[in-house]
């Protein structure tokens, strides 16, 4: 798990239930185990997105049961988005010199 990424979900989650953050466990569950909605997610997800600047998909949540679950999300949309901004300028000068 990416550090960045779960510090920040523990923080986004710890923000929303009005908890401390040093009560999560990965393996717990979101909605049995904290009673979180399906908006709460959604507003998680919002505070995780501006924290981190990145988009979280919406169907990178519909699977997400765990705290785990979450922090892997975000970790593959994070890892998605480095990649992005390492290649894209690199196809992009590729394409302009084509012209």
């Amino acid at each position: 798990m990416d550090s960045t990424s779960h510090e920040t979900v523990f923080f986004a989650l710890a923000q929303r239930l009005a908890v401390d953050p040093l009560a999560f466990e990965a393996e717990q569950h979101l909605y049995e185990d904290w009673g979180l909605t399906s908006i709460d997610l959604i507003l998680v997800s919002i505070t995780i997105e501006d924290a981190l600047d990145i988009l979280i998909p919406m169907d990178r949540l519909e699977n997400v049961q765990t705290i785990g679950d979450l922090v892997a999300a975000v970790n593959g949309v994070a890892e998605d988005a480095s990649l992005h901004a390492r290649f894209a300028p690199a196809q992009l000068d590729a394409a302009q010199g084509a012209q």
